[in-house]
C-alpha cells in the first residue's frame, strides 16, 4: 500500500506539511541530547524516519541548546 501513494519514494514528499508535536520539558531542563531524542521519537512515530535522521545530525552539531531547539522547530511543533 505504501509504495502506491505518490512521491512515497521519493523522501517523503506527500508527507511534507505533517509536523508532530512535542512536549517540552520544563524550562530549567534544557537538555540538548533529551530535546533530539524527543523529537526524533515524534518524527520517528508518524513515519518520518528520515527527517528524523536528518534532524539528528543537524542538531547533534548545533552547539547550543537555544540553536537546536530552532532547527526542531523546523521539524515539529513544540507545546
Amino acid at each position: 500500500m505504501w509504495a502506491s501513494i505518490p512521491g512515497r519514494e521519493n523522501e517523503e514528499i506527500w508527507l511534507k506539511a505533517i509536523r508532530p508535536v512535542v512536549k517540552l520539558a520544563g524550562e530549567a531542563d534544557k537538555d540538548v541530547y533529551g530535546l533530539i531524542g524527543r523529537v526524533h521519537a515524534a518524527l520517528s512515530e508518524v513515519g518520518l524516519r528520515r527527517r528524523a535522521q536528518r534532524f539528528v545530525m543537524r542538531a547533534y552539531y548545533a552547539g547550543s541548546y537555544d540553536e537546536a531547539q530552532r532547527i526542531a522547530r523546523e521539524f515539529v511543533e513544540f507545546e
